[in-house]
C-alpha cells in the first residue's frame, strides 16, 4: 500500500544503517505518493542529516545541504511544525552557509507564529556568534605567532577586534550578543562561549 505511512516511517529508521541509498529512495517515493505528510520529508531530510553526521568537508556540506533542502520542502507543505523552518536554517549554519542561514532567519522574524520569530531570533545569534568567534580566532593566530603563546583572556586582543567592530565593553573583553564576554580555550586557543549565555552551541 503507496499510503501506508508506518512501512515508510519504519524503514526510515532502520535501513540507512544498512543501505542508504535505498532508504533514500524509499522516503522519496513515500513522498511523491503522499506529499501532503509532512513527516515524510522530516524522516528523509533526518537521514541526509545523519549521514553528513559521519563525513566531513565538502561531503558532509552535500548531505546537510540535502537535509535543509528537504526540511524546507516539508516546512511548506500545509499543517507542518513550525521547527522544520529552523531545522532547514540550521542545516545551513552546520553546513556552512551562513549567508543563507542569515537570510533565512531574517525572513522568519516577519512570521506570525510567535515560536518561528522567537527561534530567529536565537538563530542570528547564534549566526552573529560564529562570525564573531572566526575574527577573534584569527586574531588569536596572529597573537600566537607574533608572541609564541596563547593569552589567557582576550583583553590583549581589545584594539584589533574594536577595529574588526565587535563589541567591546569597557572591560576590553569583546561580547557574544546576548552580553556576555567571549573566553578563551588555552588549550586549542580559540574563543568560546561564556557558560551562562543562552547561545546555542554548535
Amino acid at each position: 500500500d503507496p499510503h501506508h505511512m508506518p512501512a515508510y516511517r519504519f524503514g526510515a529508521i532502520f535501513l540507512p544503517e544498512r543501505d542508504l541509498a535505498a532508504a533514500v529512495a524509499l522516503l522519496e517515493r513515500g513522498i511523491r505518493e503522499n506529499p501532503n505528510e509532512w513527516r515524510m520529508y522530516q524522516d528523509l531530510a533526518y537521514i541526509y542529516w545523519q549521514a553528513g553526521n559521519g563525513k566531513t568537508g565538502e561531503e558532509q556540506a552535500g548531505y546537510y545541504a540535502k537535509a535543509a533542502e528537504w526540511y524546507q520542502k516539508g516546512s511548506e507543505v500545509p499543517g507542518a511544525m513550525w521547527w522544520l523552518r529552523d531545522l532547514a536554517g540550521y542545516m545551513k549554519i552546520a553546513g556552512g552557509s551562513r549567508e543563507i542561514a542569515y537570510a533565512i532567519y531574517t525572513n522568519y522574524l516577519n512570521s506570525e507564529d510567535e515560536n518561528v520569530r522567537n527561534q530567529a531570533i536565537m538563530r542570528l545569534k547564534q549566526l552573529r556568534s560564529l562570525d564573531d568567534m572566526d575574527i577573534i580566532n584569527e586574531a588569536l593566530v596572529q597573537y600566537r605567532k607574533a608572541t609564541g603563546i596563547c593569552p589567557t583572556d582576550l583583553r590583549p586582543l581589545a584594539s584589533m577586534l574594536r577595529a574588526k567592530k565587535l563589541n567591546v565593553n569597557d572591560d576590553r573583553l569583546p561580547l557574544d550578543p546576548d552580553g556576555f564576554n567571549y573566553d578563551v580555550d588555552t588549550d586549542t586557543c580559540k574563543a568560546i562561549l561564556q557558560g551562562g549565555s543562552t547561545i546555542p552551541r554548535m
